[in-house]
């Protein structure tokens, strides 16, 4: 493998692909140098709204090191699959939910003729790969997660407009869970990328008080609070175009808004689900993210016997972009370590 710049994605490999599930799910499949021993394989797996090219900088450093790295676009990624308004129940309910997304990473594993891997997710895809290990567990060698903690599979269908009233900082779901958002993102993604991707500690970054005063009740969406915004320096305008270009390549934001309107169907595929993950796991969480703060983390502790845990300091919820070094270090130095076993 020749060296390049992971924040060019013209350098990287031209993408693969592969039918998982009824869906043409493209992936990015960086091999080891020649003269490297294969360790192994790593599955990265991306949230909103991201997608492969998030993992950049770990796809480089970890095929380096001897790993096969891969990193698909999840479903609602991939420009193949029909569109659903907020409204469409009927399409919603028969194409998107985590169950099905956890699929297709099954599906794409048995393309490539891979038993098992380590298996890394960020964001909505932190959630998606504690869900494909529940339901897919012989497929999971090592798990990390990155900012996003566990969270168990609920017992009964809480909606969501009932979650955000609980926990306030969930209300820019409830805006994402509009058609409203997805045109005024269509219509503006340059600004999107400018607002959305902020560095920790920004002012305009995503912080507690920030995602509660997003909502659509009172007509407030990201445009309608960051009227104006400086340039995000989370990444160089290379890397910032490469988004807005993929945006507009699998036909706006239809898709990857899809992820705020799975509740329902992913419900009942994992309202039996198994609650503790014995396998060997390590969370990354970041200084200025909401989501890993002590609330949301302490209780993650009674659902694995087998916990590494890892905080990256002065970074915000974009901590692979942000840290991808301490990123890197930090599941380098866990991976050198014996995997833990053991039981509640």
């Amino acid at each position: 493998m020749t060296v390049f710049d992971p924040t060019d994605i013209s350098a990287f490999p031209p993408l693969k692909s592969a039918l998982t599930n009824g869906v043409t799910t493209y992936y990015a499949d960086i091999a080891p140098p020649p003269n490297k021993t294969v360790k192994g394989t790593i599955l990265f797996v991306h949230g909103f709204p991201e997608f492969w090219f998030e993992w950049r900088h770990q796809l480089v450093h970890f095929s380096l090191l001897g790993y096969r790295c891969i990193a698909p676009n999840t479903r609602g990624y991939n420009g193949n699959e029909p569109k659903a308004a907020q409204s469409d129940r009927v399409t919603r309910l028969a194409h998107f939910s985590y169950g099905k997304a956890a699929a297709d990473l099954d599906a794409l594993l048995e393309h490539l003729g891979i038993p098992s891997c380590i298996v890394v997710g960020h964001d909505w895809g932190s959630l998606l790969v504690q869900r494909f290990v529940s339901k897919y567990p012989a497929r999971v060698q090592r798990l990390v997660l990155l900012t996003i903690p566990y969270i168990p599979p609920p017992t009964e269908y809480v909606p969501l407009e009932i979650q955000a009233q609980a926990v306030p900082m969930l209300r820019y779901q409830l805006y994402f869970n509009t058609d409203k958002s997805e045109r005024e993102i269509n219509a503006r993604p340059e600004d999107f990328v400018n607002i959305f991707f902020r560095p920790g500690g920004d002012a305009g970054g995503i912080a507690a008080s920030v995602l509660a005063s997003i909502g659509p009740e009172d007509g407030n969406g990201i445009f309608e609070l960051f009227p104006e915004m400086t340039p995000s320096t989370l990444m160089t305008e290379k890397e910032k175009k490469a988004y807005v270009d993929f945006y507009k390549s699998i036909g706006g934001m239809n898709g990857p808004l899809q992820w705020y309107r799975m509740g329902e169907a992913s419900f009942d595929e994992f309202k039996d689900a198994a609650m503790v993950i014995s396998v060997d796991t390590l969370f990354v969480g970041a200084q200025y993210d909401p989501f890993s703060s002590g609330p949301f983390l302490e209780p993650i502790k009674a659902f694995f016997p087998n916990l590494t845990m890892k905080e990256v300091k002065s970074a915000g919820h974009w901590v692979a972009h942000e840290r991808p070094a301490e990123v890197n270090e930090a599941i380098e130095s866990w991976l050198a370590t014996e995997p833990k076993k053991g039981s509640l």
